[in-house]
């Protein structure tokens, strides 16, 4: 869907709020004193808003081509002595989707962030989860993948990488399927900025949660 007409969803779902219900359309002062039409607070707040959304939704929405990136060519996995493989990742990384070595049983979904028990387990060989269970932690600027099967490069070969993306700044295409929820999170950033933090927008909240469990 295009940008113009998500910026018109957004606009339509803020009429729920009463201070949004005028039908002309609402100005407000910036921090440089200058006066803004709605608009202006929707279009800068939309790209965030996609991304708030790519993190969240389940990942088998993210089938659009437009959406995901195919990192497998331009990825150079480093294995080290305790077959442990890296890589650093682009600018533009958002949130893994899928990745796959050749000598694994299974492709990783998920990448950990280092907070997690999973991945306290996965610095001792002895308890990781090696080929048959890998797992992916994100640290910092990189991935590393637990475990490779050993040095040697070919059987740790990457055979799938995809990832998705930051959105550009001022896209002009959102895809269908993240419309709704995009619309609702966008909304409630846009009533936060006036000040609107009540019902209306625990509603917009518990709207998109509701919309998430039946994707």
């Amino acid at each position: 869907m295009k940008r113009e007409q998500v910026i018109n969803l957004v606009k339509i779902k803020l009429d729920e709020l009463s201070q949004f219900e005028k039908s002309e359309p609402l100005i407000a002062e910036s921090n440089n004193k200058d006066i803004n039409p709605i608009e202006s607070y929707i279009n800068e707040n939309l790209d965030k808003a996609i991304d708030d959304v790519k993190l969240i939704l389940p990942l088998h929405v993210f089938s659009d081509d437009r959406i995901l990136v195919d990192g497998l060519s331009t990825t150079t996995l480093a294995i080290d002595s305790d077959y442990v493989g890296t890589f650093d990742l682009s600018s533009d990384y958002l949130r893994l989707h899928t990745i796959m070595l050749k000598s694994w049983e299974r492709p990783v979904n998920i990448a950990l962030p280092m907070e997690s028990i999973d991945y306290a387990q996965q610095l001792n060989k002895y308890t990781r989860g090696g080929t048959v269970k890998p797992v992916v932690v994100k640290r910092g600027n990189e991935l590393a993948l637990f475990s490779c099967s050993s040095e040697d490069t070919t059987d740790n070969e990457i055979t799938i990488y995809k990832y998705i993306g930051v959105t550009p700044r001022g896209t002009g295409y959102i895809p269908d399927k993240l419309v709704e929820a995009v619309v609702l999170r966008c909304a409630g950033k846009i009533a936060n900025i006036f000040n609107e933090t009540g019902q209306k927008v625990t509603q917009f909240e518990e709207e998109l949660k509701l919309l998430i469990s039946t994707l």
